[in-house]
């Protein structure tokens, strides 16, 4: 696939030829031909920051409802049923940021029996991927099959975002439940969280590709539905494997907590033993210490040392039971 020498490099055209060989080709050309009576099939591919973006769309032989669809920064996976076509937008998963949070983006998409329009940013990495099928021989004959390609590809991007969080939690686990350590608590809700939104949006965007896939529309073809079964199944397998991660991060949780509360335990029957020692002590001293007559001892030099060796005789009894009751 060699590279277009478009204006600012935002808008990549290709063309399937009757082989299954995808081929770029100029933009101006596809924009003619589908302005016409164009019987082969093309995709468009733009990137959303390019200012030449809007331009373009507005040249297509697209509605205009349809065009601000494709243009909206904010939607949704989804599937929508047109009497010419169907409106697709699927979520690109990115890398994790440092937050643990999914970097997630839009590819809307318009798919119809002749042309596929795409809408995405710069960083989707749909170009590279696809470049790199086609040198290995794949094979792509109506816009059915590239819509597959494009949602089987995108369902493969979701899998570093599970094997990142299975490392952050495999970590966890590691540190309370083998060497009973205390991680941040932040980064263990973090995870939890993460693991819950890409979860989310893994089952939105399995709905919007099973859309695609039960539609019975002229385009779609065996080989594109296969596609788009095996791309939902990936992506309620990653679904299945975050809810996994979330009980994962739920049991470490819980150790934790359980951790904390034993500790907390231990030093409360500490307080509770050195109270229980100094109790007796203090009772005694109290009654030698009353201001009136017969205390014993009181006029005798000795009277000091023996109150002081029978409180140490009291509190080597003292930690005498408590070791044979083994409570600490």
């Amino acid at each position: 696939m060699e590279r277009v020498r478009s204006r600012e490099q935002t808008v990549f055209a290709f063309e399937i030829s009757a082989d299954g060989v995808l081929h770029e080709t100029a933009v101006e050309d596809v924009i003619d031909a589908h302005l016409g009576a164009s019987k082969g099939v093309h995709w468009l591919h733009v990137k959303q920051e390019g200012n030449s973006a809007e331009a373009l769309l507005n040249q297509l032989p697209l509605d205009a409802d349809l065009i601000e669809s494709l243009k909206s920064a904010d939607a949704l996976p989804r599937c929508t049923i047109f009497a010419q076509g169907v409106l697709l937008n699927l979520f690109v998963f990115k890398e994790l940021d440092q937050s643990f949070l999914p970097d997630l983006a839009v590819l809307r998409m318009w798919v119809s029996e002749r042309l596929v329009v795409s809408v995405c940013d710069d960083k989707s990495g749909i170009i590279p991927a696809l470049g790199e099928e086609v040198k290995r021989g794949l094979r792509l004959h109506n816009a059915a099959e590239l819509v597959s390609f494009i949602a089987l590809s995108l369902a493969d991007r979701a899998e570093p975002l599970f094997e990142a969080l299975s490392d952050r939690i495999e970590n966890m686990e590691d540190l309370v439940l083998l060497k009973a350590l205390q991680p941040w608590e932040t980064e263990l809700a973090h995870i939890r969280r993460t693991a819950t939104m890409i979860r989310r949006s893994l089952f939105t965007q399995r709905d919007a590709i099973r859309g695609f896939e039960i539609e019975n529309m002229a385009l779609m073809s065996r080989a594109a539905q296969v596609r788009l079964r095996e791309a939902a199944d990936r992506i309620t397998r990653i679904a299945e494997e975050m809810d996994a991660i979330r009980e994962r991060a739920e049991i470490v949780h819980d150790q934790v907590m359980f951790n904390r509360a034993e500790q907390t335990n231990r030093y409360m029957l500490m307080l509770a033993v050195v109270a229980a020692v100094f109790l007796p002590l203090s009772l005694i001293t109290g009654l030698l210490g009353i201001n009136v007559g017969g205390i014993p001892g009181a006029h005798s030099p000795y009277g000091f040392v023996v109150v002081c060796l029978l409180l140490l005789a009291v509190v080597a009894l003292q930690i005498y039971i408590v070791r044979r009751l083994k409570i600490l």
